[in-house]
């Protein structure tokens, strides 16, 4: 261990505690310290305890368990296939392994998900303190109802070079792990970093080419020796027992012989408001399933609050103490769950009850404002049970949804039940705390700089799309990457637009929306968020969510096909997809394909691919200036020489209007012999193909405008940078 902290300047030893003669009081005090400071915490000698039970917690009590013939789930660490084994038999294929791997060998398991003895739950009730138990005192989800709890008990079994890959605990949960039994000299050591370095540890996960949410790489030491942060690390052995801070980034790496470890996680205050301030967000866009309904742990833990402070003498301030400081942490989640789900006419949206509803596509919680559709069905292949789809408000506004898009908000509870829940837990507080000040929520009160309205937007998204399936569906383009087109923001050809909110949106809606709210125009915003943080490497919650929303979506990809009943969004990137258009409408070619790297869309050469929005071809007339007679236009420039991106938008409005062929060489009429219909006809064709070539040049012009500010910037860039004595660097690739 020793040897292992002096390889990097970064590595610091776990702060420990020896609990041999310890009272319950002095180890849950250590506890809360650290998980207030974000620490890592080792708690020592267990075993030595007088409460300790050799023989119950045994590898050999487990094979003699009545349920030791049952199939658990292991995993080869080579090739991370799971497959089921018995109990038994891999307890004797540990015992037969050699403790370090071979260069030779091609399997390695490693039982992470192995029952939880009751027995063993039995012992820790009576011999841990209650507070680090779950669902007890230290466990905030004991608020919810029992079907609605995770139950997070878990049984570890490996030998050597086995592990778990870096990463963080879901929901910012506080990790415990307890080594119970250990052969041959097994022991698992932990490579961990404090709460405050999570965001350091995500961005440097990616600058290794990870994401520490997928758990998908195995940092080495050298690798944790460069980390751009401290690296806490200790040596687990029987009796020790590990406490992982919220939200902190860990790895272990099993040692020697056969190690029996149990764990679980527990939710605090503080995790709540990591989840919901940035690893929900997170989820949301990767489509990881959120396991702990935090949202609905923070309204129902305020409801028992209130109810638990109402039975009390008010009078017992000691009593009411530690309810005041729940509350005061619990009531500002409460509100941006509140600005979350809020819309302007919430009084008209169906109300459905949505308890223990999870969004069919990213797996959030779905706790008060939802879109729903009993249209679809949810099972993959279909079937004659009713299986409606919920959507939750941040994948709708992503372009999620159901196949047939016919969507609508719904409420699980009229909007004025959750601000007189609010306002009466801010009551109770305003007479504990009678010197303060404290205002009461209000629906012209629900907002946040750096909290996005999703179910405002959300809405006014499904106005919009209503709208433009009724009057301007044909007015759909095909495009790439992102291209304006009047008030249509196109991200993804086979996806439908998305508004670009003003002030004279559609029908007076967005007169509803605050102009801060939502931005008058979402194409510059998302331009101009995704170059100024794209060299960001992990989001910063901290700034308006204008700036850091776009930024979101361009990072994380969805890791999991929600299945197909679900249509992705148009921040979502799959595998592949063909180009459509049938008379301005978009569609989908392959709902089924899944996103496995990140590639540009490409177009169909062939001209079968793309139907021309209309039968007629036109091309416009040469300028006056020219006489059809000047100089010879400047060569455009061709697809190697553009960037990927403008070589794409030049070919899709090429194929979107293409040249009219030359037109027959007819003997022109005297106006004297030419009918009155057929000049008016004529006329009236003229003026729409005028119309249509106005159409193209505002596309035109539009990403010439792009173009143009992007250059500016470019090259203010390098003049800023000669004036202070730096090389500009030769990079024009880069710039076309």
């Amino acid at each position: 261990m020793d040897e292992l902290l002096k390889r990097g300047s970064n590595f610091r030893p776990v702060p420990t505690f020896n609990v041999e003669d310890a009272s319950l009081e002095e180890v849950v005090a250590v506890v809360k310290h650290h998980e207030e400071s974000g620490i890592p915490l080792m708690l020592q000698n267990w075993h030595k305890r007088s409460s300790w039970d050799p023989e119950l917690l045994s590898a050999s009590w487990l094979e003699n368990w009545q349920d030791a013939g049952s199939e658990i789930q292991v995993r080869n660490v080579y090739t991370w296939d799971d497959r089921a084994m018995c109990l038994v038999d891999y307890l004797k294929y540990a015992r037969s392994t050699t403790p370090f791997a071979t260069p030779e060998e091609t399997e390695r398991l490693y039982a992470k998900d192995a029952p939880f003895p009751t027995e063993w739950d039995n012992w820790l009730q009576e011999n841990l303190p209650e507070y680090v138990l779950n669902f007890k005192s230290g466990d905030i989800s004991s608020t919810l109802n029992p079907e609605l709890q995770f139950e997070s008990l878990m049984t570890y079994i490996g030998i050597g070079d086995t592990f778990t890959p870096g990463h963080k605990d879901l929901c910012g949960s506080v990790g415990q792990n307890l080594m119970l039994y250990a052969e041959n000299g097994g022991c698992s050591f932990w490579f961990m970093a404090a709460t405050e370095d999570a965001r350091e540890a995500g961005s440097y996960w990616r600058d290794l080419g990870h994401e520490l949410d997928l758990e998908t790489h195995v940092a080495t030491v050298d690798e944790f020796s460069k980390a751009p942060f401290p690296v806490y690390i200790c040596q687990q052995a029987v009796g020790d027992f590990v406490i992982v801070p919220p939200s902190s980034c860990h790895q272990v790496i099993n040692s020697c012989g056969l190690t029996v470890k149990i764990a679980w996680s527990r939710m605090i205050p503080k995790s709540l408001d990591i989840a919901i301030k940035g690893e929900l967000r997170i989820y949301q866009r990767v489509c990881r399933n959120e396991v702990y309904r935090t949202k609905t742990t923070v309204a129902v833990a305020i409801q028992n609050c209130v109810k638990e402070w109402n039975s009390r003498d008010s009078s017992d301030n000691d009593g009411l103490q530690p309810l005041a400081l729940l509350l005061l942490q619990l009531l500002p989640l409460y509100k941006q769950m509140m600005i979350e789900s809020y819309d302007v006419n919430h009084a008209s949206y169906l109300t459905k009850a949505l308890d223990g509803e999870s969004c069919h596509c990213c797996g959030a919680d779905v706790w008060q404002s939802a879109f729903v559709c009993d249209q679809c069905n949810i099972y993959d292949p279909p079937s004659s049970e009713v299986g409606y789809i919920v959507i939750c408000p941040p994948c709708y506004l992503d372009g999620r949804s159901c196949r047939c898009r016919t969507m609508q908000p719904v409420q699980d509870r009229p909007f004025a039940e959750l601000l007189e829940l609010g306002n009466t837990a801010l009551q109770l507080l305003s007479m504990y705390r009678s010197h303060d000040s404290i205002p009461v929520f209000a629906e012209d009160s629900l907002y946040a700089e750096n909290v996005p309205p999703y179910f405002r937007m959300s809405c006014f998204l499904h106005l919009f799309r209503r709208e433009t399936e009724l009057s301007n569906n044909k007015r759909s383009r095909q495009a790439s990457g992102c291209n304006t087109y009047r008030n249509l923001h196109i991200r993804r050809p086979d996806q439908d637009p998305h508004p670009i909110p003003t002030d004279s949106g559609a029908k007076g809606e967005s007169a509803n929306l605050k102009p801060s709210l939502v931005p008058h125009d979402w194409h510059r915003l998302h331009n101009s968020s995704r170059s100024s943080q794209s060299k960001e490497k992990y989001p910063s919650f901290d700034s308006t969510w204008e700036e850091w929303l776009p930024c979101l979506a361009s990072m994380y990809q969805p890791q999991r096909y929600p299945g197909s009943s679900i249509v992705l969004g148009w921040y979502d990137e799959i595998e592949s997809y063909s180009l459509r258009i049938n008379n301005g409408a978009t569609g989908r070619a392959n709902d089924r394909s899944r996103r496995t790297k990140r590639k540009k869309p490409q177009l169909s050469s062939s001209s079968s691919e793309l139907t021309s929005l209309t039968s007629d071809e036109y091309e416009p007339r040469p300028s006056a200036r020219t006489n059809g007679k000047g100089p010879a236009r400047k060569r455009p420039r061709t697809s190697k020489e553009l960037s990927s991106d403008d070589a794409l938008s030049m070919d899709v409005t090429k194929h979107i209007l293409p040249k009219r062929a030359p037109a027959p060489n007819v003997k022109r009429q005297s106006l004297s012999t030419t009918s009155r219909d057929d000049q008016i006809s004529r006329l009236l064709q003229r003026v729409e193909h005028l119309e249509r070539a106005q159409d193209v040049a505002r596309v035109r012009e539009d990403a010439l405008h792009e173009r143009l500010q992007s250059l500016e910037a470019e090259l203010s860039s390098i003049k800023a940078g000669t004036r202070t004595g730096e090389q500009p660097q030769s990079n024009w690739h880069s710039w076309y």
